[in-house]
């Protein structure tokens, strides 16, 4: 029942290993995409606050392409999403014994 109840002794559910949580790279790591190289950026930034030293240079043997830049015209258009056609409602309980009474 103590929860997260203030005046608790315990400690947190990492306090001390807050580095083992976060491996520890030797070498900087390139992403394929800006987005890849993004989450790399900030794992190895938590890594450093937590006690890890920052890893090596590494030069990247390519440049990470933006996957949220537009193409080369600029203009973006429109892709037209198809519509599913809507269902009938079914009908009611009372409607369906009477139908089934009647023989329709």
């Amino acid at each position: 029942m103590a929860g997260c109840g203030g005046g608790s002794n315990l400690p947190a559910s990492v306090s001390g290993g807050e580095a083992k949580l976060i491996p520890h790279v030797e070498h900087a790591a390139c992403g394929q995409t800006s987005y890849d190289q993004a989450i790399l950026d900030k794992t190895v930034e938590a890594g450093v606050v937590a006690g890890h030293p920052r890893p090596l240079p590494r030069e990247c043997p390519y440049e990470p392409v933006d996957i949220f830049a537009a193409p080369s015209g600029g203009k973006v258009e429109p892709v037209p999403v198809p519509r599913a056609k809507p269902e009938p409602p079914k009908k009611g309980k009372v409607r369906r014994v009477i139908d089934k009474w009647r023989g329709v």
